[in-house]
């Protein structure tokens, strides 16, 4: 079974960036689908802000992936 898999992790992470950027989606990884959503969303928050893209976010949402409701929203 794969880390991440769009059909199957709870929740999806979109990074609104910058005019000129494309928008980034991420999804949670498989093996904390059992955790809560505030753990899934501060580790994947923390995951982000090491890579090369959160330079150019402006806007962080998170969504439950099965019911696409908005939970989180970090403007930067």
């Amino acid at each position: 079974m794969p880390a991440i898999d769009p059909n199957v992790s709870r929740i999806k992470m979109v990074a609104n960036t910058k005019h000129g950027f494309e928008n980034i989606v991420w999804y949670n990884f498989i093996k904390y689908n059992k955790k809560p959503d505030q753990f899934i969303i501060l580790n994947m928050l923390g995951r982000f802000q090491q890579s090369i893209y959160f330079k150019h976010t402006q806007v962080i949402q998170f969504y439950d992936n099965q019911t696409k409701q908005l939970i989180a929203e970090q403007k930067l």
